[in-house]
């Protein structure tokens, strides 16, 4: 029975990491189009229209990264699609709040804070120590940008020159930027996940 357990909170691990891992990647490479392929570049001050199609970037990237955690959340508990359009809406908002109060990297900071919050109150009222799930989801996101900032900067020049800059560069950047973020941020927060739900199994949770 424990070895039966034991493998089963792994393959929730497992599934939780795939999620974010594949998540992050598909919706950081979605982004990129849709941020830079109709405004071009840009500098640290951005034309209305380079705002609001970061803000669409962003939107769309944070509700795609939100689908794949429920299709998660959904074995485990009856959760909604409220995380789903909450992600799309508060994102973008606090990614610029995170650029133009502190700039680059507070933007993505914060985006990635969302992303674990947001998730960490979805599940919340189904776990018997929600706020602990909710803590350790949420740090555990902040902590894998942490990953991603120092696995990214030192070669951030040349992934964003990749096939000539431009789209092709800011791309391949926001995909290496998605997977990497995308599996620590997973594998950090997936611990707390499978621990938990093995709490909930044991005080007859949900989980299963």
């Amino acid at each position: 029975m424990n070895s039966s357990n034991a493998a089963s909170h792994a393959r929730l691990w497992l599934r939780w990491l795939w999620a974010n891992s594949f998540g992050f990647t598909l919706a950081w490479g979605v982004h990129s189009p849709l941020a830079h392929g109709f405004t071009g570049d840009h500098g640290d001050d951005l034309t209305r229209a380079q705002v609001l199609a970061h803000t669409i970037g962003v939107s769309v990237a944070g509700a795609i990264i939100a689908l794949f955690q429920r299709r998660v959340f959904r074995r485990l508990a009856p959760v909604n699609y409220r995380s789903v359009w909450m992600t799309s809406l508060v994102m973008p908002m606090m990614f610029w709040i995170g650029y133009y109060a502190a700039g680059i990297p507070f933007d993505l900071l914060l985006a990635f804070a969302t992303i674990g919050c947001i998730g960490g109150f979805a599940l919340k009222p189904y776990l018997p120590r929600g706020n602990l799930w909710l803590l350790a989801n949420t740090l555990g996101f902040c902590v894998g940008l942490g990953v991603t900032a120092a696995a990214t900067y030192p070669i951030a020049d040349r992934l964003l020159g990749a096939f000539g800059g431009g789209l092709a560069g800011h791309t391949c950047a926001f995909l290496y930027i998605g997977a990497v973020g995308g599996t620590a941020s997973g594998a950090l927060s997936g611990l707390a996940l499978s621990a938990l739900s093995k709490q909930s199994r044991q005080q007859g949770g949900v989980t299963r």
